[in-house]
């Protein structure tokens, strides 16, 4: 059975995972900087993120094609006039 902690975070928590696993994507960042930027204290912490959303890639076709749709928009330059 979960943690009683995951459960309670509903949709937040896979949220989080999938930001931290795009970050992993399409970043050069490392591990241990994602842990920080994530609040988190150990580099395996975030690990931990990016495993839990291959797991909710792996089981819904919906947040797969939600993610290739995040990966092909056009990255954004700045103030445009």
């Amino acid at each position: 059975m979960g943690s009683p902690r995951r459960a309670s975070c509903g949709s937040g928590a896979v949220s989080r995972d999938l930001a931290a696993w795009l970050a992993r994507e399409l970043t050069p960042v490392t591990l241990r900087e994602l842990s920080a930027a994530f609040g988190l204290t150990h580099p395996d912490s975030a690990c931990n993120l990016i495993r839990r959303a291959d797991r909710a890639l792996l089981g819904s076709r919906l947040l797969r094609d939600e993610i290739e749709a995040i990966r092909h928009r056009p990255p954004k330059t700045g103030n445009r006039i």
